[in-house]
């Protein structure tokens, strides 16, 4: 349909707009918080832009067998996405590429005494317990998304 013609819908005649395949979005997920800006260019295809960061820090909330995990995740990630919608519905598959400027820290800390393994090694703590320290950065990458 062109700007100036009229579109019969289910709910009767209508007039296209050239923002009615446009949305906006916010995003909660494993990347942080944010949102995106979509435009269905048809109903099979469509693309969106979108950015999703944040601090997230957990100290002392994950325990498992005997260890504490403090994590802090420091997000920056900025995405372009096509969104292939094979049967024109909801269902939809997403290709594109992101900038990441993301760093995480993660600190183990096993109890006194404990055996533990790294790496599918074994070890066993001291009786001051043992920290284990991970850091990842991924520093202005371009990455697929």
């Amino acid at each position: 349909a062109f700007a100036d013609e009229k579109v019969v819908t289910d709910e009767g005649v209508a007039t296209f707009s050239f923002f009615k395949p446009a949305s906006v979005r916010a995003e909660v997920g494993t990347t942080g918080y944010g949102g995106a800006i979509s435009y269905n260019v048809n109903p099979y295809v469509g693309v969106t832009l979108g950015y999703n960061g944040g601090d997230i820090s957990w100290s002392d909330d994950v325990k498992v067998n005997g260890s504490e995990y403090d994590i802090d995740m420091d997000n920056n990630t900025a995405y372009l996405n096509a969104e292939i919608r094979p049967w024109a519905n909801w269902f939809y598959m997403a290709a594109g590429t992101a900038y990441l400027d993301n760093k995480y820290d993660l600190d183990r800390r096993v109890e006194a005494s404990r055996n533990f393994s790294v790496n599918n090694t074994d070890f066993q703590s001291g009786v001051n317990g043992t920290v284990i320290n991970g850091k990842l950065k991924y520093k202005n990458n371009i990455a697929p998304y």
